[in-house]
C-alpha cells in the first residue's frame, strides 16, 4: 500500500534559453494534471493534501510542534497552521516574488498582482494577516525590495487561503 508520494523540485544548471527551460519546467498542478490523466482518474486533484510537521521549537516552553496542512484543489490553495503546547507567539510567513505587488482587498484579505493583471487573492481566514515589507536576495550581495505577509496564529492556529478563481 502506498501512503505518500513526494515530488522534490528540479533544478536545472549552466546556461539554458527560456524556450529550453521552459520546456522542462513542470508545475505541482501540471504534476497533479498529469498524476489525474495517467491513473484515469483514480488519483484526483481533490485527493491533493500535503501534511508536514516538526519539532523544531522543541526547546521551547512545552515542546512545540508546528503542522502545516496544503490543500490543492482547481480554484484555491489553503494553507492551515497549527502549533500545540506553545506559550509563545507563532508566525507563518508568506514571502512573495518582487515582481508582485499586494493591493489591500475586502476584509484581511489582498490582491495579488502581476505587472498590472490580478492574479490571484490571498485572504487570512484564521489568525492575524499583517502584509509588511521584505527583501529578496537574488544572487550574492544584492537584495530586491518584496512583501512578505506575516500571519499570527490566534489559540495555536492560522488559515491562509489563496484563491485564483476570479
Amino acid at each position: 500500500v502506498v501512503h505518500a508520494v513526494n515530488f522534490q523540485p528540479v533544478s536545472l544548471t549552466g546556461r539554458m534559453g527560456k524556450g529550453e527551460r521552459e520546456k522542462y519546467r513542470i508545475t505541482v498542478p501540471d504534476c497533479i494534471q498529469r498524476i489525474e490523466e495517467q491513473t484515469n482518474g483514480d488519483v484526483t486533484v481533490d485527493d491533493c493534501k500535503i501534511t508536514a510537521s516538526h519539532n523544531g521549537y522543541r526547546h521551547l516552553s512545552g515542546s512545540p510542534i508546528h503542522k502545516r496542512v496544503w490543500t490543492l484543489d482547481e480554484d484555491s490553495l489553503i494553507v492551515e497552521d497549527r502549533v500545540t503546547s506553545s506559550q509563545e507567539v507563532a508566525i507563518a510567513r508568506f514571502h512573495f516574488a518582487p515582481v508582485l505587488t499586494l493591493q489591500p482587498f475586502a476584509d484581511s484579505g489582498w490582491e495579488i498582482v502581476s505587472q498590472t493583471k490580478k492574479i490571484a487573492i490571498i485572504k487570512v481566514d484564521e489568525g492575524e494577516g499583517v502584509l509588511t515589507n521584505s527583501q529578496f536576495a537574488p544572487e550574492f550581495g544584492k537584495k530586491v525590495s518584496t512583501y512578505c505577509l506575516r500571519v499570527r496564529l490566534t489559540h495555536g492556529g492560522a488559515n491562509t487561503v489563496i484563491s485564483w478563481n476570479l
